[in-house]
């Protein structure tokens, strides 16, 4: 009778040994650009620039197919010139932040013979840390207040979608790394009231190294 239990444990052996081989972590970090739906997509000045970080979990469906979710940080927001009068070399600038704790589900294809090209698209459910505007300390000019915390009329939670396109740097055996450029589309509005949604730009470095 002790062959039972020995098939067993090899069947968990194996199947352990076969889930392994198709599952990755990731870490990545990187740049952000971001501003919202009130401003134009070329404005610059009113783009809050900023970084982003995470840790993926991924699982390869096939050799062109992987499967990620994880948990990443990302800071979205926006800039603009104030009505305030500042002290003289005090840039006139409103900051305003807008952070997020977020599970993405994407899935990324791996294309042409070498692999190295990967195609990303996917979702991400966000959760709001922060929702603040700052700015430097005022000497006087108009008499409109700048609200400095935002919760109140900041939705919990945004729906977020991503897609993005990147490059296989190098591969070994266990490691990969990859740099990848991402677009993130709110799909749902960061703000309790009004049509508002928060887009970003990221350029990242991703590290893949398999279990």
């Amino acid at each position: 009778m002790k062959i039972i239990p020995l098939i067993f444990s090899l069947f968990l052996f194996s199947f352990s040994a076969l889930f392994s081989q198709r599952l990755s972590i990731g870490l990545e970090g990187g740049i952000s650009s971001s501003r919202n739906t009130e401003y134009e997509f070329s404005a610059s000045e009113n783009r809050r620039t900023s970084f982003n970080a995470g840790i993926n979990l991924n699982y390869a469906l096939s050799k062109t197919l992987f499967i990620s979710s994880g948990l990443h940080y990302l800071r979205q927001g926006y800039t603009h010139e104030t009505c305030y009068f500042f002290p003289e070399g005090v840039e006139n600038k409103l900051v305003g932040k807008f952070d997020y704790l977020m599970i993405p589900l994407t899935a990324n294809i791996h294309l042409l013979k070498s692999k190295k090209l990967i195609a990303n698209f996917g979702v991400n459910g966000a959760y709001n840390i922060k929702a603040a505007q700052d700015h430097p300390e005022a000497l006087g000019g108009c008499r409109i207040g700048y609200i400095r915390n935002l919760k109140s009329t900041t939705s919990d939670f945004a729906l977020i979608g991503t897609t993005g396109i990147g490059f296989k740097i190098f591969q070994k055996t266990k490691k990969e790394l990859l740099l990848m450029m991402k677009y993130y589309h709110g799909l749902t509005n960061y703000r309790t009231r009004g049509d508002n949604k928060n887009n970003s730009i990221l350029v990242n470095m991703i590290y893949n190294f398999r279990i």
